[in-house]
């Protein structure tokens, strides 16, 4: 291996690594002016409150919290890090991303080169070249631009960061047998699992380097089993912790729904799925559909499984001759791809880009095992220039890639393009412009993914409810009531959720139905005490029967839940009004004024509130100021000033 005590080797390997974070840097440049996505990003970052500060409570926030059912600690720790440095400027936690992405691809070049030192004492130009080219098939590779550019993702590139500085280190302890390193190890693989579960596999990672190319079996099985003993446990544990998150998320999918026969059929053919894409990587998008094979799904299974093992018996093959590599990678990625194959079926998503960046690894092994083959024929010049090609190719469709990620709107209209059956692209795809107000638009998206959910069971719960209310309120807003009352009324037979009382309540009002309005926030009231929209708007509907007192109550309670609410105090301001207070109507309306300039609402109460007090000047200079300005916004005030707008439900992962 060509070491730092070499210096020509060292400027080398020094050059090598500046410029793979050169190029990693310039592919992926477009994800630094993306913006959040509205795919987990609101949940995960935009609206969560936990993350903008560390105080003596985020231990044990980070360790019981399973926002989208993930178990991540360490990634909300480097959330938490984000914003102290960029406040909520997506800039800074791409930026983070990029650089954990850029990160992972030295250490493997620096882990390709201490591996070959210690398998074959490699120390030739041309297996330091063949490395840099597998580093930038890792890096460069369209495939990585999901990882890369979405936020909500950031475990995945820290999983892997501290994954491969893990093997690293263990490297060092089988060479040195230092306890230190194997400290170090344990230490740097905790990082990784408690960042993400994908990197449970680790301890068989590291059993499967103790055959080659460490050569540790000459120690014997059952002391190399014991040693990595805490790394089980670890891992067990967080793999308990996951089954925890993604049981409370309600995103398990039972052996009844999905039996044995159903799995390894999806893992056989997400597999195969992964290394086409690895191989041809056109017409990716954040979510596949989730379709089901045109053949008998047995031969299915027996074709791609022939396949995998055909593959494995090749590696074998290579072994018996001495070249041990390419089995090593090659299961390397069997390893590593198995959890994320479908066979542990949670969540929306079968198949997802994101799931082969860890066993990707592999992959590039694998292609340093072809290139210094290649090499070694003589063909190193012609090899070289086909390889950098091939690069070029790929770093340019991630620049595209990467593009799309840009805004939501971008990268779901994408989507629904590329893949028009992808449920949860039409889902997101629909949230999005419902929460843009583009309501005709949105009718249509989620009436599409609502039509792809009736068809496939698995895709059940949140994201069926999330799209049946936004389809709803799509509705409401387009003035179908009477439809979008029918959706709720029919969620309510199955669900009884406060959240679906609420949207009918707010419909029930519109149709002038306060009675039954009434009975719908009362029961959402009697679920969530503290959810402002329903003080306020019950509130509205006791006033107007003459009870301004008892919805003054209302909206101070409202008041004292969300100090500020624009809605409760001009609501307040109004019951000020009935009651004949008018100057602290006014005083109030002076306020929402000065917030919403241009809100039409605030300004005919407060011209209302100036000549019901007898300031009638003001109320003439006020309609006066307003004169030549045109229509002004007649919007309805927001209920708060910092919380999440239109969607009350977030689509789930």
């Amino acid at each position: 291996m060509p070491t730092l005590n070499n210096p020509g080797s060292a400027n080398k390997i020094i050059g090598y690594l500046v410029l793979i974070i050169l190029f990693t840097f310039i592919t992926f440049s477009p994800v630094l002016d993306a913006d959040f996505a509205n795919w987990d990003d609101d949940e995960n970052v935009v609206y969560r409150e936990e993350i903008r500060g560390f105080s003596r409570k985020t231990i044990p926030w980070i360790f019981t919290n399973f926002t989208v059912g993930d178990f991540k600690p360490v990634t909300w720790l480097s959330y938490i890090l984000d914003h102290a440095f960029w406040g909520l400027n997506p800039f800074g936690y791409h930026l983070g991303n990029l650089i954990l992405h850029a990160g992972s691809s030295c250490l493997l070049f620096l882990l390709f080169i201490r591996l070959g030192n210690l398998s074959d004492n490699e120390r030739s130009a041309a297996f330091l070249l063949a490395s840099f080219y597998a580093v930038l098939f890792f890096a460069l590779h369209p495939l990585r631009v999901e990882s890369v550019a979405w936020v909500s993702e950031r475990k995945g590139v820290l999983c892997v960061f501290f994954y491969l500085a893990a093997v690293l280190a263990y490297s060092r302890y089988a060479e040195r047998g230092k306890a230190l390193w194997y400290i170090l190890t344990l230490i740097l693989s905790g990082i990784a699992l408690l960042s993400k579960p994908l990197a449970v596999p680790l301890p068989l990672i590291l059993l499967l380097l103790d055959v080659y190319p460490l050569g540790r079996t000459g120690m014997g099985w059952g002391r190399l089993i014991r040693e990595k003993i805490p790394f089980f446990i670890a891992s067990a544990a967080v793999a308990a912790m996951a089954f925890i998150g993604q049981a409370q998320g309600e995103a398990l999918i039972s052996l009844q729904t999905l039996g044995i026969a159903d799995r390894l059929l999806r893992t056989c053919r997400n597999i195969a799925f992964y290394l086409c894409k690895t191989i041809v990587p056109l017409r990716l998008a954040p979510v596949y559909p989730d379709t089901e094979p045109a053949l008998d799904p047995t031969i299915v299974i027996i074709l791609i499984f022939g396949a995998l093992l055909c593959l494995t018996a090749i590696g074998i093959s290579f072994w018996r001759k001495g070249r041990k590599w390419p089995l090593t990678w090659w299961v390397w990625f069997l390893i590593n791809i198995f959890p994320a194959s479908g066979f542990f079926r949670t969540g929306l998503t079968g198949t997802a880009d994101r799931f082969v960046y860890l066993a990707s690894v592999g992959i590039s092994g694998l292609v340093l095992c072809g290139l210094l083959g290649l090499f070694r024929t003589g063909r190193r010049t012609i090899t070289a220039i086909c390889a950098g090609v091939i690069l070029v190719a790929f770093a340019s469709l991630s620049y595209r890639q990467a593009r799309l990620w840009n805004n939501s709107e971008r990268l779901w209209s994408a989507a629904v393009g590329k893949y028009p059956d992808a449920t949860v692209a039409r889902a997101h795809y629909g949230q999005l412009l419902f929460e843009r107000g583009a309501d005709e638009e949105a009718v249509t998206q989620l009436r599409r993914a609502l039509l792809l959910l009736q068809a496939k069971p698995l895709l059940a719960g949140d994201i069926q409810f999330s799209v049946r209310t936004n389809l709803a309120q799509s509705l409401s807003r387009l003035g179908q009531l009477e439809e979008a009352a029918a959706i709720l009324e029919e969620i309510l037979k199955s669900q009884d959720t406060w959240l679906a009382h609420h949207c009918l309540g707010g419909i029930y009002r519109r149709l002038q139905r306060p009675e039954q309005a009434a009975l719908e926030y009362e029961e959402v009231l009697r679920q969530r005490p503290d959810w402002v929209p329903a003080l306020c708007d019950y509130g509205l509907i006791i006033a107007q029967s003459g009870k301004p007192r008892e919805a003054m109550e209302l909206y101070l309670r409202a008041l004292g839940y969300m100090p500020g609410s624009p809605r409760a105090r001009y609501n307040l301001a109004l019951a000020f009004l009935d009651l004949g207070e008018s100057d602290r109507a006014v005083s109030i309306l002076r306020e929402l004024a000065d917030e919403f300039p241009d809100n039409s609402l605030v300004f005919r109460a407060l011209t209302v509130a100036y000549s019901v007090s007898g300031k009638n000047e003001e109320a003439t200079r006020m309609i006066q100021a307003r004169e030549g300005k045109g229509s002004q916004s007649a919007l309805e005030l927001p209920y708060s000033t910092g919380g999440k707008p239109g969607v009350l439900y977030p689509l789930r992962q």
